[in-house]
């Protein structure tokens, strides 16, 4: 690749033997709550120049021979993007052959046009599918575009991700950026550009990450999950008594090796010497962990797919429990509004809006009706890395998980005759009033048969790492959740089926003015009908899930609840 030459080039000049410690600039004082997903966004916001460069201080050996998490034990991006040339020259470099050894053509070079990186060793590479659109886009404006960085490895990503664990970056862990696809670019003059790339299909939708661009016209076909299975493979390669599983997931093992990983790369790449390297699986599409990084609104596959999986083995376990809804535009009907949503809810949740729908003499249109334990998740894990609205990190917390909470549209939300019908029919409202958010009091509560329902179904299709099928939320439900193909597996467990008991409802409520992380001790919460940072009993892990909506959600943490001798105790996750 031409690109090769360019970094050679830029490092003879810099005369720094790989040895680097520069790069982004940080941002104007008042860019600096602008949040990247893939680090380094924020960075460069001003100015676009590259700092000097200059080799390590004497204390340190040569940079190329450091690994990942030695150089970082002395770095820092606050001190500005300290991405070194060895790095990107050594270690990336390998990562990137092995890519195109292994599935070649997956990664375009961008051709001569109106762009040029803000630093030229960066790799200007993206899904080849991408190029084109790129280009275009950079022709289309009257100045030149400069791309902070496209395709991103995951030795690189590893490297702003171990800052993170610093706290002095924010950025997510390799394998779940989108830059790791090929399918993301950051941008100087984001505003300016934002029009431009949206006309050929580069959109910028996270919040927080203004100059970040996806390439929404292109499926994702798992090149993030290509580029840690390209590291384990080169790893293995170089390190034969220490092998990877080839994965392409960031499990501890890996991570591990990616923090040992030399900066200058391994002795042997993964193709040469005339050794055939081993074949990539199909990795398909994201993971909710993967999608969960790249935007606030629900993926559509996420819904049809492995949500709709999730409730066929709830109806099939519980089918009195679980009602679907028939959607219709007529009196006794309900109507569901919007892109695709989920079509569940609780058996007497349905029977109830139904008849409010009879008594308002049409349909009533729900935006939202019951939420299985993946989307719960989806909306949990974006809140938290992207600061979206609106969602609630557990799926034995939200209202919505439970089937017995729906949502309706703003104009039957603001309608009197509604609000009449739904109290009418047994419904409480829930929050503001004018939010349309209505609880069926005497409905059942599924969450814990959605949480059974895909630990089932993750045991059907992984039994090699099965579940505990308790319908409680521990850390390896978490985990596979994290893990879960958003298109689904493919296949649903429908016989022999042995689900918890739907139990009645009821949402804890917390003391006004108090927070759990407030608390001195692990037992102690805000649960208003035990009083402030007091005990709180519990007969089994469930009874302890709501607890977590007495959290401050702003601390960032994501903790669980477990029953312990007959009390609640909080155990961070």
């Amino acid at each position: 690749m031409r690109w090769w030459l360019a970094v050679g080039i830029a490092l003879a000049v810099s005369g720094c033997d790989d040895e680097d410690d520069g790069g982004d600039p940080m941002p104007p004082a008042g860019d600096a709550a602008v949040v990247d997903e893939g680090a380094g966004g924020a960075g460069g916001a001003g100015g676009g120049e590259v700092p000097d460069r200059g080799p390590p201080p004497d204390m340190y050996p040569p940079v190329e021979e450091q690994s990942i998490a030695e150089f970082v034990g002395h770095t820092c991006f606050t001190m500005g993007d300290q991405t070194p040339p060895a790095l990107l020259d050594g270690l990336s470099r390998q990562l990137i052959e092995a890519i195109d050894c292994v599935r070649p053509g997956t990664l375009g070079e961008l051709p001569d046009g109106n762009w040029q990186m803000l630093d030229p060793i960066r790799p200007p590479l993206v899904d080849a599918r991408g190029v084109d659109d790129l280009i275009e886009a950079a022709g289309s404006g009257d100045r030149a575009m400069v791309i902070r960085w496209a395709y991103r490895d995951v030795a690189v990503q590893h490297l702003f991700y171990l800052w993170t664990l610093k706290a002095c970056d924010f950025a997510a862990p390799p394998g779940l950026s989108n830059h790791q696809n090929g399918l993301s670019v950051d941008l100087n003059d984001a505003a300016y550009w934002s029009p431009l790339m949206r006309a050929y299909g580069w959109e910028d939708n996270l919040p927080t990450d203004r100059p970040h661009f996806d390439y929404v016209l292109a499926e994702d076909v798992g090149l993030a999950r290509l580029s840690l299975f390209a590291f384990q493979a080169l790893h293995n390669r170089n390190r034969p008594g220490d092998l990877l599983p080839l994965t392409g997931e960031f499990d501890a093992a890996t991570e591990e090796a990616l923090g040992d990983a030399l900066i200058g790369g391994f002795a042997e790449g993964l193709c040469e010497g005339g050794v055939a390297p081993p074949e990539p699986p199909d990795f398909g599409g994201p993971t909710i962990a993967q999608a969960a990084w790249r935007g606030c609104e629900a993926p559509a596959p996420l819904i049809e797919g492995l949500g709709a999986e999730i409730a066929e083995v709830m109806a099939c376990a519980a089918p009195d429990a679980v009602a679907m809804i028939a959607p219709c535009g007529e009196a006794g009907c309900v109507a569901i509004a919007g892109p695709p949503k989920p079509e569940w809810v609780e058996a007497g949740t349905l029977v109830a809006l139904q008849a409010a729908s009879t008594e308002v003499g049409r349909a009533l249109a729900v935006r939202w009706a019951g939420r299985d334990p993946a989307l719960v998740w989806f909306f949990g894990s974006a809140q938290v890395n992207l600061s979206c609205p609106g969602g609630v990190p557990f799926p034995s917390v939200s209202p919505h998980a439970s089937g017995r909470v729906v949502e309706l549209v703003e104009a039957d939300a603001m309608d009197e005759a509604v609000a009449a019908a739904m109290g009418g029919a047994g419904f409480v409202p829930v929050g503001d009033p004018g939010e349309g958010r209505w609880r069926y009091e005497a409905g059942l509560d599924l969450r814990p048969l959605g949480v059974y329902a895909f630990q089932a179904l993750w045991n059907h299709n992984r039994p090699d790492e099965a579940l505990a099928t308790d319908g409680r939320l521990d850390a390896a439900t978490l985990a596979a959740l994290d893990r879960a193909p958003i298109e689904g597996f493919g296949e649903a467990p429908c016989a022999g089926l042995v689900a918890p008991p739907p139990g009645m409802g009821g949402e804890v409520e917390c003391v006004e003015m108090c927070v759990n992380q407030s608390c001195p001790g692990t037992y102690e919460f805000c649960d208003a009908a035990y009083g402030a940072c007091a005990e709180v009993a519990c007969a089994g892990d469930v009874d302890c899930g709501g607890l977590v909506a007495c959290d401050d959600p702003a601390r960032g943490s994501r903790p669980f609840f477990v029953c312990e001798d007959g009390r609640c105790r909080r155990e961070p996750q």
